[in-house]
């Protein structure tokens, strides 16, 4: 089967900041030195404006990449909003800067939104007791948790801005308009609560964030704060629901890698 998933590129050109993968349609790919290697950002053309899918995380890095984006390439554009596919860092790093700088509107999901702005305010020194004996209780051994009760924990607000209060809310199966075309919304679970994806019929594109990567699932994780969670039922229902739309050749644009085409195929 994996034969059968095919790449318009092969790599993301070490000389460009972003990639037109169809006629106002633009892939952008941040480089990152912590979290994950890299994570992808898609910009759509929309009336009087831009549209732009994920942010990448808080750094300066990112900051310079996008300035040196909008004014290059979208000088005098508008960015209209930002949709967040889901919750993690490296997705919604910058939309509080975006929404200061820019005057962007935010939308997402609710519980995406929610998660993430408890998430950066929820700033930990040391490890719970909690996280520690749900770690135990995973077969963490003994010299592991010794050396991560040392440690400052990972962090939410470390890699993201503070998040404004306001939002526009997305729900499953909403219909949005982006410039001159209508996107479908479809919700997915196992990899984050709530995570969106976006696909257009007209124009035979898919953008699937982090639900559906072209080689591996995305990470399917168990966490302290839900210790009874079942993301991989959870993420099988989920693939069980995108089969059941119509494959139209999408191109699909993974929140991770490289754009495909075999989007049943890869489901």
């Amino acid at each position: 089967m994996q034969s059968q998933i095919r790449f318009p590129h092969q790599s993301f050109p070490e000389h460009k900041l972003l990639v037109e993968l169809i006629p106002g349609i633009y892939w952008v790919r941040f480089n990152l030195s912590s979290i994950v290697s890299h994570v992808n950002a898609y910009i759509l053309r929309d009336v009087k404006g831009i549209t732009i899918v994920d942010t990448g995380i808080s750094s300066i890095d990112c900051k310079y990449i996008w300035e040196k984006i909008l004014i290059d390439e979208f000088k005098g554009v508008k960015v209209n909003r930002l949709i967040i596919t889901h919750h993690h860092p490296d997705h919604l790093g910058l939309l509080g800067w975006f929404h200061e700088r820019f005057q962007a509107e935010i939308w997402s999901s609710r519980v995406a939104w929610l998660t993430a702005r408890m998430l950066t305010l929820d700033v930990q020194e040391t490890t719970s007791i909690d996280t520690l004996s749900f770690w135990y209780g995973a077969g963490m051994p003994g010299s592991l948790l010794s050396q991560r009760k040392k440690e400052r924990p990972f962090n939410f607000c470390d890699y993201v801005d503070p998040i404004p209060l306001g939002y526009r809310r997305i729900v499953d199966q909403e219909r949005i308009s982006i410039g001159d075309n209508y996107w479908h919304i479809n919700f997915g679970q196992g990899h984050a609560p709530e995570h969106l994806t976006l696909h257009c019929p007209e124009l035979n594109i898919f953008i699937a964030g982090d639900q559906i990567l072209p080689g591996i699932s995305p990470n399917l994780s168990v966490y302290p704060t839900e210790p009874n969670a079942n993301p991989v039922g959870e993420f099988i229902e989920t693939c069980e629901k995108l089969l059941k739309i119509e494959d139209r050749e999408y191109l699909v644009l993974p929140g991770h890698n490289l754009p495909f085409w075999g989007f049943k195929v890869r489901i």
